[in-house]
This record gives C-alpha cells, structure tokens and sequence, in this order.
C-alpha cells in the first residue's frame, strides 16, 4: 500500500523511544488512521486496534499521572487498557529479573539433587555388588 509521506524526522521528538530498524512511526490524526484502516484493513496477524501514548511530565508526576488514567479510564474500561509510570516499569523488570533468578536457581537445585541422588545410588549399588563378591569368595 502507498503512503503519503510528508516529511521524516532526524531524531525522535519528546524524548520518545527509538525504534528497531525494522519499524517505522507514523505521526497522524486518530481519524486519519481510522480512515486508512477501512481502506486497506488490519493485519491479519495481529488484528487488535491499540495506542501508546506517552505523557511527560516535569512537575507534580503523580497529580498528571492520576489525571491521565481518570481520563483514559472514562473512555476505556480497566480490563482494556493499562497504565504506568517509570518507577512502576523499573519495579516490573526488577520483579521479573527476580523470579527468572529465583527460576534458575530452583532448576539447578532439582538437577543438582538428581545428579546426587544417581551417584548416590550408583556408589551403594557398586558397594552392595562388591559385597555379594566378597561373599562368594
């Protein structure tokens, strides 16, 4: 499909993420992107309408960011949209950090114990094996 292009940008504005070499930002109006889907449809792989939106804040953060989630909570019920701040996403990927660790470390405590439980069995049999030798002698 074509798109019109208007012009590209050097570097993102408002401090934005950047993206992957292979993804590209749109910057448009919500009816604009409206009409661009009924024209050429959604992907069929990944058939969801969703929006990121980013607000930056240098004053008050908790006041904007409670304001924010009133006013995305009024259009959108809970179950459809999610919010967070920085502090809650670095709480998120430590917690995650922590659990994949915690994950790991239980894997290798479980192989570790097999392991010794086979030495162990292997050490008695070879013993109890010996012992029925000696008997026979």
């Amino acid at each position: 499909m074509k798109i019109r292009i208007d012009e590209s940008i050097e570097e993102m504005p408002y401090e934005l993420e950047a993206y992957k070499s292979n993804e590209i930002a749109i910057y448009t109006s919500e009816s604009s992107l409206r009409n661009f889907i009924d024209e050429y449809g959604i992907d069929e792989a990944n058939p969801v309408y969703y929006y990121f939106v980013k607000i930056k804040a240098d004053k008050n953060k908790e006041k904007v960011f409670e304001d924010a989630e009133k006013v995305i909570s009024t259009y959108f019920p809970k179950s459809d949209h999610g919010t967070s701040t920085e502090i809650i996403r670095a709480a998120m990927n430590k917690e995650q950090t922590r659990n994949e660790k915690l994950l790991n470390l239980g894997i290798q405590i479980i192989l570790i114990t097999i392991a010794f439980s086979n030495a162990y069995n292997s050490f008695k049999g070879n013993l109890k094996a010996r012992a029925n030798d000696f008997k026979l002698l």
